[in-house]
């Protein structure tokens, strides 16, 4: 049998007869494949008419199966996945708008479905089972950031599951041997890759890490997500100018947190400064606890703050620095001193400056680092720096005889993680006010105030900050000490917690301040 026969009987309408032809004649030579998947193709736009998608789909996916490259074929079963995914919801969504960005990444006005309501649609369905089923979500999100790579929110949720992917931190764990499965069916799978790399950093197998990130990046140069997840491991290893080198790449493609990130001494070197001038500092305090906010966070989380102090802490001096102070938050501070006289309680404050929305609110969580050179200077006391939605649980003097006994600079809680952006935390800082604190800080304020001024003040930036100076503004001088104190020191048993912090920062916690708990400490 040869082509010759199947074409003439293609060409006689004897469109049964030839397809079977074909299928003989594809078994044993690919070279009519074509051919043939055109005649099922034919076949399935008739059932389609006659009888529905229900009834067409398995012979389109039949087409698929003999000829995948054939546009017309993608392009329906795109079609058909698409219209799925907006008739789904969940992990149901999710795979189906997946599977219509692969099959017809150009997916336009022409379908009924333009390319940005695709890539609306992947981002929403990834959103939707990231919970449940983090591995399916990062297939859509990456097909919806493929889509636009234009827009901050695709980039942003993709960036923001990969980093977890695999971990538990949002969505359920997942296991080495899944991921090794995945690879096994398919060696360049990005998803995969990248999660089985997680795994590794956070069992410290750094090299198995770092390699999986390059060979994600022989497969897809370039790939921000896998470029991102091999900074932090470089930065983890301490190569810091290598890390900078792709921070920086990243955050002038793509933006967010990492262009916040540099690394590089060479960077960090201009942000030195001269140490504010001293001046004595007040004899009734040994330790100054400094907390700063906008007015609105003032006045929703003073009166607790200053409670808990009051109760737990002799000889300490509270300091607000809160940005936009008006009449209504000078009134609070004189019922604060009233009612607390024991307690003094001092007010800085500055005028609200000219940012952007987003940038106003990591501007909140960052002015009082800018002020805390200053503060060290003028008191000539350990500062306690903490966020102003925090109750203190029990006497901090303890932790102060720490950090003098061992002769430290500055104590804070180092996260587990060792990402850029949550390896030191700014919730609660004590700071010696030695000279190599200053220096430290004076950096650290510098560091704050030029991503501030470049319009690149992202979330997260104070820890940004403390991270960034710290590796890379010590090469030709000694670094401060730092102590590093656990995570468990806040927010665990509150018979050994010396901190309770409501974290209203995160969205899922705005309500937080209306606990029992809080709401005894406020009263």
């Amino acid at each position: 049998m040869t082509a010759d026969a199947a074409l003439e009987a293609l060409n006689a309408g004897r469109l049964a007869e030839a397809e079977a032809l074909l299928r003989d004649l594809v078994s044993r030579s690919p070279a009519q494949a074509e051919t043939l998947a055109r005649l099922i193709y034919n076949r399935a736009v008739d059932a389609f008419t006659r009888h529905g998608a229900a009834a067409a789909e398995p012979l389109l996916r039949e087409a698929f199966a003999v000829a995948p490259a054939l546009p017309e074929i993608r392009r329906s079963l795109a079609e058909m996945a698409f219209r799925r995914a907006w008739e789904s919801q969940g992990a149901a969504a999710a795979q189906a708008a997946w599977e219509a960005a692969v099959l017809w990444p150009g997916l336009d006005a022409d379908l009924g479905a333009p390319v940005a309501a695709l890539a609306h649609r992947l981002h929403d369905a990834a959103i939707a089972c990231a919970a449940t089923d983090p591995l399916l979500a990062c297939r859509p999100v990456l097909a919806a950031w493929g889509l636009c790579r234009h827009g901050g929110t695709n980039y942003a949720t993709a960036r923001s599951l990969f980093v977890h992917l695999g971990t538990g931190e949002l969505g359920k764990e997942i296991t080495a041997e899944e991921f090794e499965a995945l690879l096994a069916q398919d060696a360049g799978d990005l998803v995969a890759l990248i999660g089985l790399s997680n795994l590794h950093r956070r069992a410290r197998r750094l090299n198995q890490a770092e390699s999986l990130c390059r060979r994600a990046l022989a497969q897809w140069p370039d790939n921000p997500f896998a470029m991102g997840r091999l900074a932090s491991i470089l930065a983890e290893q301490g190569r810091s100018r290598s890390a900078d080198a792709l921070f920086l790449e990243l955050g002038r493609q793509y933006g967010g947190v990492e262009a916040a990130i540099r690394l590089s001494p060479d960077f960090i070197a201009p942000l030195r400064a001269d140490p504010p001038p001293v001046a004595p500092g007040p004899k009734h305090a040994d330790l100054v606890v400094m907390a700063g906010c906008d007015a609105g966070y003032f006045h929703r989380f003073s009166d607790a703050l200053a409670n808990s102090l009051a109760k737990t802490c002799p000889r300490v001096l509270l300091h607000f620095h809160v940005i936009g102070a008006d009449d209504e938050v000078l009134a609070r501070l004189a019922q604060l001193r009233e009612r607390l006289p024991g307690l003094p309680i001092r007010l800085s404050s500055e005028p609200l400056p000219d940012l952007p929305p987003d940038q106003l609110r990591t501007y909140f969580a960052c002015a009082r680092f800018l002020r805390l050179p200053d503060l060290l200077a003028e008191y000539q006391r350990p500062v306690l720096m903490l966020d102003v939605d925090m109750v203190v649980l029990r006497n901090v003097a303890p932790l102060a005889e720490q950090v003098r006994q061992e002769n430290a600079d500055l104590a804070l809680v180092q996260g587990e993680h060792r990402d850029p952006w949550c390896r030191l935390w700014a919730d609660i800082i004590l700071a010696a006010p030695t000279p190599r604190t200053m220096d430290y800080l004076s950096m650290v304020r510098n560091y704050i105030i030029h991503f501030t001024q470049a319009g690149q003040a992202a979330w997260f930036l104070d820890q940004i900050a403390l991270f960034a100076v710290q590796t890379a503004g010590f090469d030709d001088r000694a670094a401060p000490k730092m102590l590093q104190w656990p995570t468990d020191i806040q927010n665990s048993s509150t018979d050994h917690a010396y901190f309770w912090s409501l974290h209203v920062s995160q969205p899922s916690n705005v309500w937080a301040d209306q606990s029992d708990f809080y709401l005894s400490v406020k009263a």
